[in-house]
């Protein structure tokens, strides 16, 4: 797609590497290796399907990473696009010899990566914690207010 602005960054400290996951406004979610902040480069990248629509990428507003270690390397990425609404991109992180992001294929057809479509247009995301409760609050611009996640035990990963 076509390069868009940088609207929203998460970072994940891990594996003694890290990385910055970007939200770009052209509708992809980009994964940096900043280990060393003074070369950091282009590590993968995941394309929001365009719309079928309109031919349209879609926009991708906010990102909030979900990762414990105990789950044995999964990483949840999950980012709010407009149309699309909720997406959840999931990846294992092998901390071996030299860990390396690899997203799921970009399309909406890999279990890898899912949506949750919302009645509105998604927009700000936040992940939500409070006394073990875990989950993720979406602002969706013509439906109010969307809860998702584990609100009970906060013991695994906010969406399944």
């Amino acid at each position: 797609p076509p390069k868009g602005d940088t609207w929203s960054i998460e970072f994940l400290e891990t594996c003694n590497k890290r990385f910055a996951f970007v939200g770009d406004f052209g509708g992809r979610v980009l994964v940096f290796d900043i280990t060393d902040p003074y070369h950091p480069f282009l590590s993968t990248h995941w394309d929001v399907p365009v719309s079928p629509l309109d031919g349209h990428y879609e926009n991708v507003l906010d990102v909030v990473l979900d990762y414990n270690p105990a789950w044995g390397g999964e990483v949840y990425i999950y980012f709010s696009a407009f149309r699309p609404g909720l997406v959840r991109l999931k990846f294992n992180l092998d901390c071996g010899a030299d860990p390396v992001v690899q997203l799921p294929p970009s399309t909406w057809f890999d279990a890898g990566g899912q949506r949750a479509d919302t009645p509105g247009l998604a927009h700000m995301l936040r992940r939500y914690e409070s006394n073990g409760h875990r989950g993720l609050i979406l602002a969706d611009k013509n439906a109010g207010l969307r809860f998702y996640g584990d609100f009970e035990a906060g013991t695994s990963p906010i969406c399944q």
